[in-house]
C-alpha cells in the first residue's frame, strides 16, 4: 500500500491567487504531509525524486513552506524525515539516486531563493 496525508495553509487574500501561485509580497504557505510508500505498492520509476531520494518502502514527514519577500522573490525551506519502512526489504528507487545503496534513516533540510524577473 502507499498513502499519504497532509495539510496545506497559505495567508494568500483567496484560494484562487494562492492555488494559482500568484501570491504577492508578504504572503506565505507551508504544506506539511505524511507519506508511507510499501516495497510493491508503486512503481519505483514513477516516485518524485524530491523527498526520500525517490525511494519505495520509505515512510516519513516531510514540510516544504514558502516565503514571499517580495513579488518577484521567495524564500523556500524543505525539511523531510523518513525511515525505511520495513527492514526485510531494500529501498528501492527506479530513478538516478544521489546516495547509492540501501537507507536506514533519511533527513533533508533544503533552502532556496528564487529570485523571478
Amino acid at each position: 500500500t502507499a498513502w499519504l496525508v497532509g495539510l496545506s495553509v497559505g495567508s494568500a487574500k483567496d484560494f484562487k491567487s494562492w492555488a494559482g501561485k500568484k501570491m504577492a509580497k508578504g504572503d506565505w504557505s507551508a504544506n506539511l504531509w505524511y507519506q508511507d510508500v510499501g516495497i510493491y505498492a508503486l512503481d519505483p520509476n514513477s516516485v518524485d525524486t524530491d523527498i526520500f531520494d525517490g525511494r519505495i518502502n520509505m515512510k516519513g514527514t516531510t514540510l516544504k513552506a514558502q516565503y514571499n519577500v517580495e513579488d518577484n522573490l521567495l524564500l523556500n525551506f524543505t525539511g523531510g524525515w523518513g525511515s525505511r519502512k520495513n527492514s526485510q526489504y531494500q529501498t528501492v528507487s527506479g530513478n538516478k539516486v544521489d546516495i547509492t545503496g540501501n537507507i536506514d534513516d533519511y533527513n533533508i533540510y533544503q533552502f532556496d531563493v528564487t529570485y523571478k524577473f
